[in-house]
């Protein structure tokens, strides 16, 4: 039978807690949904001051409506997080530490990018910077393929990552949910 405070009942609510943090921890501190509708994929970023205030000012982030931070959205031109294209966004300034920035558009976040230690390029990065100043780090955009096609290909997949995400969490944790009520009232 299920009693409350049981220790399956207990078990649970354990599994379940754990499972639905485990799930939406995927999002960063610094996530910001409100960023992911400003993304536009570009063949190349800003390469100096001028050209970074410039496309700044075309993009005009203070004007963009978010409620996640009482800081204004700040103009942002980085790769993404699989190496394979460039995006202007409107997001929240973070403190980059020893890596290229990327924008994660899956946790519409900007944040360091795994794999490009930009410390050790031939200009290299301090061991901390502000996001909207990766313009200084060019190194970082290197290597990175901006075809039209890989654009196309990176906008499809966001879409269907961000749209899978969605569907799937939910009916995934109502499973779980129903198992471990079974599970507590077989036992």
């Amino acid at each position: 039978m299920l009693q409350i405070g049981s220790q399956n009942t207990n078990f649970a609510v354990f599994t379940f807690v754990l499972l639905w943090a485990t799930i939406t921890s995927n999002a960063p501190m610094m996530s910001c949904e409100a960023s992911r509708g400003t993304v536009k994929y570009v063949d190349r970023c800003p390469r100096n001051k001028s050209e970074w205030l410039e496309s700044a000012r075309n993009k005009n982030c203070s004007r963009i409506n978010q409620n996640c931070s009482s800081t204004e959205f700040v103009y942002h031109c980085l790769i993404n997080q699989w190496e394979n294209a460039t995006v202007e966004v409107c997001a929240l300034r973070v403190n980059i530490i020893g890596k290229c920035a990327e924008y994660n558009i899956k946790g519409a976040v900007v944040q360091e990018h795994a794999r490009r230690d930009c410390r050790s390029f031939q200009n290299p990065c301090p061991a901390y910077y502000k996001s909207d100043q990766a313009y200084l780090y060019q190194e970082c955009y290197d290597g990175i393929a901006t075809t039209k096609q890989n654009t196309a290909t990176s906008a499809a997949i966001n879409r269907y990552i961000i749209a899978a995400k969605e569907k799937h969490c939910f009916i995934i944790l109502i499973i779980i949910f129903i198992h471990g009520v079974i599970r507590c009232v077989l036992i």
